[in-house]
Protein backbone atom coordinates (compact mmCIF):
# COMPACT_ATOMS: atom_id res chain seq x y z
CA UNK A 1 0.00 0.00 0.00
CA UNK A 2 2.68 2.44 0.70
CA UNK A 3 3.77 1.65 -2.90
CA UNK A 4 1.09 2.71 -4.08
CA UNK A 5 0.98 5.81 -1.89
CA UNK A 6 4.20 7.00 -3.35
CA UNK A 7 3.22 5.86 -6.93
CA UNK A 8 0.07 8.28 -6.42
CA UNK A 9 1.91 10.80 -5.10
CA UNK A 10 4.32 10.53 -8.05
CA UNK A 11 2.03 10.81 -10.61
CA UNK A 12 0.26 14.31 -9.22
CA UNK A 13 3.84 15.48 -9.09
CA UNK A 14 4.51 14.37 -12.49
CA UNK A 15 0.74 16.13 -13.69
CA UNK A 16 1.34 19.34 -11.76
CA UNK A 17 4.78 19.95 -13.62
CA UNK A 18 3.03 18.70 -16.69
CA UNK A 19 0.55 21.30 -15.98
CA UNK A 20 3.67 24.11 -15.37
CA UNK A 21 5.27 23.29 -18.30
CA UNK A 22 2.06 24.09 -20.99
CA UNK A 23 1.48 27.18 -19.05
CA UNK A 24 5.49 28.53 -19.73
CA UNK A 25 5.08 27.14 -23.38
CA UNK A 26 1.83 29.03 -23.63
CA UNK A 27 3.12 32.01 -22.05
CA UNK A 28 6.18 31.91 -24.42
CA UNK A 29 3.84 31.07 -27.91
CA UNK A 30 2.14 34.37 -26.34
CA UNK A 31 4.97 36.41 -25.41
CA UNK A 32 4.30 40.02 -25.65
CA UNK A 33 7.04 41.19 -27.10
CA UNK A 34 6.51 39.40 -30.63
CA UNK A 35 4.10 41.64 -31.10
CA UNK A 36 6.23 44.93 -30.14
CA UNK A 37 8.86 43.89 -32.14
CA UNK A 38 6.44 43.44 -35.41
CA UNK A 39 4.63 46.88 -34.47
CA UNK A 40 8.24 48.44 -34.20
CA UNK A 41 9.05 47.29 -37.69
CA UNK A 42 6.21 48.41 -38.86
CA UNK A 43 6.81 51.80 -37.57
CA UNK A 44 10.45 51.79 -38.88
CA UNK A 45 9.36 51.25 -42.36
CA UNK A 46 6.50 54.10 -41.83
CA UNK A 47 9.76 56.30 -40.62
CA UNK A 48 12.43 55.27 -43.12
CA UNK A 49 9.53 56.43 -45.85
CA UNK A 50 9.26 59.68 -43.67
CA UNK A 51 12.57 60.46 -43.62
CA UNK A 52 12.87 60.07 -47.73
CA UNK A 53 10.03 62.04 -48.48
CA UNK A 54 10.86 65.02 -46.09
CA UNK A 55 14.47 64.91 -48.18
CA UNK A 56 12.61 65.13 -51.40
CA UNK A 57 10.43 67.66 -50.22
CA UNK A 58 13.56 69.49 -49.18
CA UNK A 59 15.21 69.30 -52.49
CA UNK A 60 11.58 70.67 -54.06
CA UNK A 61 11.82 73.73 -51.43
CA UNK A 62 15.21 74.42 -52.63
CA UNK A 63 14.82 74.06 -56.29
CA UNK A 64 11.15 76.59 -56.09
CA UNK A 65 9.14 73.29 -57.32
CA UNK A 66 6.94 73.44 -53.66
CA UNK A 67 5.95 76.69 -52.90
CA UNK A 68 2.84 75.60 -50.67
CA UNK A 69 4.61 73.95 -47.32
CA UNK A 70 1.43 72.15 -45.98
CA UNK A 71 2.45 68.49 -48.07
CA UNK A 72 5.60 69.35 -45.70
CA UNK A 73 4.47 70.05 -42.60
CA UNK A 74 2.01 66.93 -43.15
CA UNK A 75 4.89 64.66 -43.05
CA UNK A 76 6.68 66.91 -40.13
CA UNK A 77 3.80 65.99 -37.87
CA UNK A 78 3.77 61.85 -39.36
CA UNK A 79 7.05 61.90 -37.78
CA UNK A 80 6.47 63.56 -34.56
CA UNK A 81 3.45 60.72 -34.03
CA UNK A 82 6.65 57.96 -35.42
CA UNK A 83 8.50 59.12 -32.89
CA UNK A 84 6.19 59.08 -29.90
CA UNK A 85 5.28 55.10 -30.37
CA UNK A 86 8.96 53.96 -31.84
CA UNK A 87 10.28 55.64 -28.37
CA UNK A 88 7.44 53.59 -26.20
CA UNK A 89 8.09 50.65 -28.51
CA UNK A 90 11.68 50.51 -27.56
CA UNK A 91 11.17 51.29 -24.34
CA UNK A 92 9.50 48.26 -23.32
CA UNK A 93 11.88 46.28 -25.88
CA UNK A 94 14.38 47.41 -22.57
CA UNK A 95 17.81 47.43 -24.70
CA UNK A 96 20.09 50.46 -24.19
CA UNK A 97 22.31 50.12 -27.32
CA UNK A 98 19.00 50.34 -29.24
CA UNK A 99 17.50 52.98 -27.04
CA UNK A 100 20.71 55.13 -27.44
CA UNK A 101 20.98 54.38 -31.42
CA UNK A 102 17.34 55.78 -31.52
CA UNK A 103 18.18 58.90 -29.53
CA UNK A 104 20.84 59.30 -31.71
CA UNK A 105 18.89 59.34 -34.89
CA UNK A 106 16.13 61.69 -33.50
CA UNK A 107 18.94 63.64 -32.62
CA UNK A 108 19.46 64.34 -35.83
CA UNK A 109 16.53 64.49 -36.91
CA UNK A 110 15.52 67.25 -34.86
CA UNK A 111 18.96 69.28 -36.43
CA UNK A 112 17.50 68.28 -39.98
CA UNK A 113 14.11 69.90 -39.07
CA UNK A 114 15.52 73.24 -37.48
CA UNK A 115 17.80 73.42 -41.29
CA UNK A 116 14.48 73.32 -42.63
CA UNK A 117 12.30 75.92 -41.07
CA UNK A 118 15.73 78.07 -42.45
CA UNK A 119 15.30 76.34 -45.72
CA UNK A 120 11.69 77.63 -45.68
CA UNK A 121 12.20 81.18 -44.70
CA UNK A 122 15.77 81.51 -47.19
CA UNK A 123 13.89 79.85 -49.83
CA UNK A 124 10.80 82.40 -49.63
CA UNK A 125 13.54 85.49 -49.39
CA UNK A 126 15.24 84.04 -52.77
CA UNK A 127 12.07 83.74 -54.51
CA UNK A 128 10.66 87.01 -53.37
CA UNK A 129 13.73 88.31 -54.70
CA UNK A 130 13.70 86.35 -57.95
CA UNK A 131 10.00 87.64 -58.62
CA UNK A 132 11.02 91.30 -57.27
CA UNK A 133 13.97 91.76 -60.16
CA UNK A 134 12.20 91.94 -63.57
CA UNK A 135 10.07 94.37 -62.25
CA UNK A 136 13.24 96.40 -61.26
CA UNK A 137 15.03 95.75 -64.86
CA UNK A 138 11.92 96.39 -66.31
CA UNK A 139 12.86 100.20 -65.86
CA UNK A 140 16.42 99.99 -67.49
CA UNK A 141 14.62 99.11 -70.88
CA UNK A 142 13.21 102.78 -71.49
CA UNK A 143 17.09 103.84 -70.43
CA UNK A 144 19.69 101.35 -72.22
CA UNK A 145 18.12 98.87 -74.10
CA UNK A 146 21.60 97.06 -74.52
CA UNK A 147 22.04 97.44 -70.91
CA UNK A 148 18.34 96.10 -70.51
CA UNK A 149 19.39 93.20 -72.51
CA UNK A 150 22.20 92.22 -70.73
CA UNK A 151 20.45 92.57 -67.88
CA UNK A 152 17.62 90.26 -69.03
CA UNK A 153 20.36 87.50 -69.74
CA UNK A 154 21.68 87.84 -66.42
CA UNK A 155 18.61 86.93 -64.79
CA UNK A 156 17.48 84.51 -66.78
CA UNK A 157 21.07 82.75 -65.78
CA UNK A 158 20.13 83.32 -62.43
CA UNK A 159 17.03 82.07 -62.36
CA UNK A 160 18.78 78.24 -63.71
CA UNK A 161 21.29 78.82 -60.88
CA UNK A 162 18.16 79.08 -58.69
CA UNK A 163 17.06 75.93 -60.08
CA UNK A 164 19.96 73.75 -60.50
CA UNK A 165 23.22 75.20 -58.89
CA UNK A 166 26.49 74.61 -60.66
CA UNK A 167 29.50 76.38 -59.80
CA UNK A 168 30.33 77.24 -63.50
CA UNK A 169 26.32 79.05 -63.94
CA UNK A 170 27.98 80.82 -60.43
CA UNK A 171 31.10 81.66 -61.62
CA UNK A 172 29.13 82.98 -64.96
CA UNK A 173 27.18 85.25 -63.43
CA UNK A 174 29.28 86.53 -61.18
CA UNK A 175 31.74 87.38 -64.67
CA UNK A 176 28.57 88.98 -65.82
CA UNK A 177 27.54 91.06 -62.86
CA UNK A 178 31.14 92.26 -62.78
CA UNK A 179 30.89 93.47 -66.57
CA UNK A 180 27.78 94.95 -65.53
CA UNK A 181 28.99 97.09 -63.13
CA UNK A 182 32.07 98.72 -65.30
CA UNK A 183 29.25 100.06 -67.06
CA UNK A 184 28.80 103.77 -67.57
CA UNK A 185 25.66 105.76 -66.79
CA UNK A 186 25.85 108.85 -67.72
CA UNK A 187 22.19 109.88 -65.87
CA UNK A 188 21.89 109.76 -62.03
CA UNK A 189 18.66 108.84 -61.98
CA UNK A 190 19.47 106.43 -64.34
CA UNK A 191 22.56 105.23 -63.00
CA UNK A 192 20.52 104.72 -59.27
CA UNK A 193 18.18 102.49 -61.12
CA UNK A 194 20.77 100.37 -62.37
CA UNK A 195 22.50 100.53 -59.23
CA UNK A 196 19.25 99.14 -57.42
CA UNK A 197 19.23 96.43 -60.19
CA UNK A 198 22.72 95.32 -59.30
CA UNK A 199 22.45 95.19 -55.50
CA UNK A 200 19.21 93.11 -56.08
CA UNK A 201 20.97 90.64 -57.98
CA UNK A 202 23.86 91.19 -55.41
CA UNK A 203 21.52 90.12 -52.65
CA UNK A 204 20.12 87.61 -54.60
CA UNK A 205 23.13 85.78 -55.37
CA UNK A 206 24.52 86.00 -51.62
CA UNK A 207 20.56 84.23 -50.77
CA UNK A 208 20.48 81.80 -53.32
CA UNK A 209 24.34 81.02 -51.74
CA UNK A 210 23.08 80.59 -47.93
CA UNK A 211 20.36 78.75 -49.55
CA UNK A 212 22.49 76.17 -50.89
CA UNK A 213 24.38 76.21 -47.66
CA UNK A 214 21.25 74.96 -45.28
CA UNK A 215 20.51 72.62 -48.26
CA UNK A 216 24.21 71.11 -48.18
CA UNK A 217 23.86 71.33 -44.31
CA UNK A 218 21.09 69.81 -44.55
CA UNK A 219 21.95 66.84 -46.77
CA UNK A 220 25.21 67.13 -44.58
CA UNK A 221 23.07 65.04 -41.92
CA UNK A 222 23.67 61.56 -41.43
CA UNK A 223 19.92 60.58 -40.51
CA UNK A 224 19.88 57.64 -43.19
CA UNK A 225 23.42 56.22 -41.58
CA UNK A 226 21.60 56.69 -37.96
CA UNK A 227 18.39 55.01 -39.29
CA UNK A 228 20.90 52.11 -40.48
CA UNK A 229 22.06 51.59 -37.09
CA UNK A 230 18.74 51.65 -35.60
CA UNK A 231 17.30 49.21 -37.66
CA UNK A 232 20.38 46.91 -37.49
CA UNK A 233 20.56 47.02 -33.57
CA UNK A 234 16.50 45.82 -33.88
CA UNK A 235 17.31 43.09 -36.32
CA UNK A 236 19.71 41.98 -33.51
CA UNK A 237 17.13 41.89 -31.47
CA UNK A 238 14.88 40.20 -33.39
CA UNK A 239 17.21 37.35 -34.83
CA UNK A 240 18.31 37.13 -31.09
CA UNK A 241 14.77 37.01 -29.43
CA UNK A 242 13.26 34.99 -31.74
CA UNK A 243 16.43 32.19 -31.13
CA UNK A 244 15.91 32.33 -27.51
CA UNK A 245 12.54 31.84 -27.65
CA UNK A 246 12.39 28.85 -30.02
CA UNK A 247 15.30 27.69 -27.75
CA UNK A 248 13.03 27.90 -24.84
CA UNK A 249 9.48 26.17 -26.92
CA UNK A 250 11.93 23.27 -27.69
CA UNK A 251 13.84 23.14 -24.30
CA UNK A 252 9.71 23.32 -23.25
CA UNK A 253 8.52 20.73 -25.55
CA UNK A 254 11.37 18.16 -25.02
CA UNK A 255 10.26 18.28 -21.29
CA UNK A 256 6.78 18.29 -21.82
CA UNK A 257 7.67 14.99 -23.83
CA UNK A 258 9.49 13.81 -21.17
CA UNK A 259 6.83 14.25 -19.08
CA UNK A 260 4.14 12.50 -20.61
CA UNK A 261 6.36 9.88 -21.47
CA UNK A 262 6.94 9.19 -17.41
CA UNK A 263 3.69 9.72 -16.86
CA UNK A 264 2.29 7.09 -19.12
CA UNK A 265 4.91 4.45 -17.57
CA UNK A 266 3.85 5.66 -14.15
CA UNK A 267 0.32 5.11 -15.34
CA UNK A 268 1.24 1.75 -16.50
CA UNK A 269 3.13 0.53 -13.08
CA UNK A 270 -0.14 2.05 -11.10
CA UNK A 271 -2.65 -0.06 -13.58
CA UNK A 272 -0.25 -3.14 -13.10
CA UNK A 273 0.28 -2.29 -9.31
CA UNK A 274 -3.39 -2.49 -9.30
CA UNK A 275 -4.01 -5.56 -10.84
CA UNK A 276 -1.66 -6.94 -7.96
CA UNK A 277 -3.36 -5.37 -5.54
CA UNK A 278 -6.98 -7.06 -7.03
CA UNK A 279 -5.17 -10.29 -6.83
CA UNK A 280 -3.72 -10.36 -3.91
CA UNK A 281 -7.00 -8.91 -2.41
CA UNK A 282 -9.08 -11.72 -4.12
CA UNK A 283 -6.29 -14.03 -2.88
CA UNK A 284 -6.92 -12.86 0.60
CA UNK A 285 -10.69 -12.80 0.15
CA UNK A 286 -10.93 -16.39 -0.69
CA UNK A 287 -8.29 -17.29 2.12
CA UNK A 288 -10.43 -15.83 4.62
CA UNK A 289 -13.17 -17.19 2.93
CA UNK A 290 -12.40 -20.99 3.55
CA UNK A 291 -11.24 -20.47 7.33
CA UNK A 292 -12.96 -23.21 9.32
CA UNK A 293 -13.16 -20.32 12.08
CA UNK A 294 -15.42 -16.72 11.94
CA UNK A 295 -13.36 -13.96 10.50
CA UNK A 296 -13.86 -10.01 10.34
CA UNK A 297 -11.47 -6.79 10.13
CA UNK A 298 -12.45 -3.79 11.07
CA UNK A 299 -10.85 -0.32 10.17
CA UNK A 300 -9.74 2.62 13.12
CA UNK A 301 -12.82 3.94 12.77
CA UNK A 302 -14.69 0.78 13.29
CA UNK A 303 -15.68 0.31 10.12
CA UNK A 304 -16.07 -3.25 8.60
CA UNK A 305 -13.54 -3.98 5.81
CA UNK A 306 -13.59 -7.65 5.45
CA UNK A 307 -15.42 -11.00 6.57
CA UNK A 308 -16.15 -14.33 5.89
CA UNK A 309 -19.39 -16.06 5.14
CA UNK A 310 -18.79 -18.34 8.44
CA UNK A 311 -18.84 -14.71 10.56
CA UNK A 312 -22.77 -14.12 9.54
CA UNK A 313 -23.24 -17.81 10.34
CA UNK A 314 -21.76 -17.27 13.81
CA UNK A 315 -24.13 -14.17 14.41
CA UNK A 316 -27.26 -15.36 12.45
CA UNK A 317 -29.17 -12.16 13.73
CA UNK A 318 -26.64 -9.97 11.91
CA UNK A 319 -27.16 -11.54 8.29
CA UNK A 320 -29.28 -7.81 7.66
CA UNK A 321 -26.70 -5.85 9.02
CA UNK A 322 -23.16 -7.52 7.99
CA UNK A 323 -22.10 -5.89 5.08
CA UNK A 324 -18.93 -3.56 4.23
CA UNK A 325 -18.50 -0.46 5.38
CA UNK A 326 -21.06 -0.91 8.75
CA UNK A 327 -19.83 0.42 12.25
CA UNK A 328 -18.64 -2.29 15.00
CA UNK A 329 -21.15 -0.08 17.07
CA UNK A 330 -24.31 -0.38 14.82
CA UNK A 331 -23.73 -4.13 14.91
CA UNK A 332 -22.81 -4.52 18.82
CA UNK A 333 -26.38 -2.36 19.08
CA UNK A 334 -28.14 -4.58 17.01
CA UNK A 335 -26.25 -7.56 19.05
CA UNK A 336 -27.32 -6.21 22.73
CA UNK A 337 -27.36 -9.24 25.39
CA UNK A 338 -27.30 -11.69 23.22
CA UNK A 339 -23.39 -12.78 23.56
CA UNK A 340 -22.21 -12.70 27.29
CA UNK A 341 -17.93 -12.38 27.43
CA UNK A 342 -16.37 -14.45 29.81
CA UNK A 343 -12.74 -14.51 30.90
CA UNK A 344 -11.18 -18.36 29.82
CA UNK A 345 -11.23 -18.95 33.51
CA UNK A 346 -14.67 -18.49 33.64
CA UNK A 347 -15.03 -15.12 34.75
CA UNK A 348 -17.49 -12.51 33.39
CA UNK A 349 -16.28 -9.42 31.38
CA UNK A 350 -17.95 -6.39 31.36
CA UNK A 351 -16.20 -5.06 27.89
CA UNK A 352 -18.47 -5.28 25.13
CA UNK A 353 -14.90 -5.81 22.53
CA UNK A 354 -12.47 -6.74 25.30
CA UNK A 355 -8.65 -7.55 23.30
CA UNK A 356 -7.23 -10.92 23.43
CA UNK A 357 -8.82 -14.51 23.69
CA UNK A 358 -12.21 -14.63 25.56
CA UNK A 359 -15.20 -16.91 25.63
CA UNK A 360 -18.46 -16.02 24.24
CA UNK A 361 -21.68 -17.67 25.70
CA UNK A 362 -24.37 -17.14 23.07
CA UNK A 363 -28.62 -16.73 24.10
CA UNK A 364 -28.91 -19.96 21.86
CA UNK A 365 -26.38 -21.84 23.47
CA UNK A 366 -23.77 -22.03 21.35
CA UNK A 367 -20.25 -21.49 22.80
CA UNK A 368 -17.41 -19.23 20.87
CA UNK A 369 -13.57 -18.95 21.64
CA UNK A 370 -12.95 -15.25 20.52
CA UNK A 371 -10.00 -13.42 19.58
CA UNK A 372 -9.51 -9.54 19.25
CA UNK A 373 -6.15 -8.18 18.10
CA UNK A 374 -5.30 -4.50 17.40
CA UNK A 375 -3.61 -4.31 13.79
CA UNK A 376 -0.64 -1.52 13.36
CA UNK A 377 -3.33 0.97 11.60
CA UNK A 378 -5.68 0.80 14.93
CA UNK A 379 -8.02 -1.47 13.05
CA UNK A 380 -9.50 -4.51 14.81
CA UNK A 381 -9.32 -7.90 13.76
CA UNK A 382 -11.73 -10.66 14.64
CA UNK A 383 -11.45 -14.01 14.79
CA UNK A 384 -14.35 -16.48 16.64
CA UNK A 385 -13.91 -20.72 16.71
CA UNK A 386 -17.34 -22.66 17.89
CA UNK A 387 -16.50 -24.84 20.83
CA UNK A 388 -19.96 -25.78 21.64
CA UNK A 389 -19.13 -29.45 21.44
CA UNK A 390 -16.27 -29.35 24.00
CA UNK A 391 -18.44 -26.91 26.28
Amino acid sequence: MSMLKQMYSKRSILLVSLCIALILLLVVYWDDKSENYAELSHNLLQLKEMDARLDRDVVKITSFLLNQYDPLVRTTNRLRDLRQRIVAKVTEVDDRVLSSLTDRYWQGMDEKLAIIEKIKFQAAVVRNGIHYLPIVARELKSVDPMVYQDVLELLNSLLAYDLFYTDSQLDDIVSTLKQLKSYEIVSAENKQKFDQVLFHIDSNIVDLTNLGALKTRYLAVPSQEYFEHVHSRYEQNRVDETSKKRRLIMALSVFVIVLLLSLWQLIRRLQNANHEVSRAWYRLHDAVENLSEAFALFDAEGRLVLHNRRFGEFYSWLKGWIKEGVNIDALQSVTGNRIKNLSLEGESIVESMPMGQYLEQIDNGAWYLASNSYTNEGGIVCVRSDVTESK
